[in-house]
């Protein structure tokens, strides 16, 4: 069960950073793509994917919510659970550090730049890395949303919204 989230996770990871860089799907089975199990398989134990994101106002909490929608009209076997956190980065990692502590912390995280490097090194993050390597489209995704999530040789997240100060 854990390795079959583990997967859904990165998929869901990189069909997101998909959307976000403003590139699509193919009509394949996007869990063979990414070494899925069998849609068979994955019929009799649907997964439910815990995803939170820093609330910001209600048109890009409505944006976030209807992403997981749209996934799950794509991928009926997956059930998104979407959780808009607070905005404030330390009212995040407040609510990420009791998750942890809980065995509650999600499965798919919008975050701050900032998590990546004081999260990161501490292995709250999954490294995509070999679930990327395996996706027929990451070449859709930009060279430095890859290098933006990059933490010594992993891909602990995918880079989709740097805004400059």
């Amino acid at each position: 069960m854990k390795l079959r989230r583990i997967m859904a996770l990165s998929l869901t990871m990189c069909l997101t950073a998909g959307i976000f860089t403003g590139c699509g799907t193919s009509s394949k089975n996007s869990s063979d793509a990414s070494g899925g199990n069998s849609s068979a398989d994955a019929q009799k134990n649907p997964v439910t994917i815990n995803f939170w994101f820093p609330g910001e106002n209600k048109v890009s909490d409505d944006y976030f919510v209807n992403i997981g929608k749209e996934f799950e009209k794509t991928h009926p076997n997956i059930k998104v659970n979407p959780t808009v956190l607070p905005t404030a980065n330390m009212d995040v990692d407040t609510k990420l550090n009791a998750a942890q502590l809980s065995g509650t912390f999600p499965d798919v995280f919008i975050s701050y730049l900032l998590f990546m490097g004081t999260r990161g090194p501490k292995g709250d993050f999954l490294d995509l890395k070999p679930y990327i390597d395996k996706w027929n489209e990451k070449s859709d995704i930009f060279d430095s949303a890859y290098a933006m999530g990059t933490l010594k040789d992993k891909n602990i997240g995918l880079g989709f919204y740097p805004a400059p100060v």
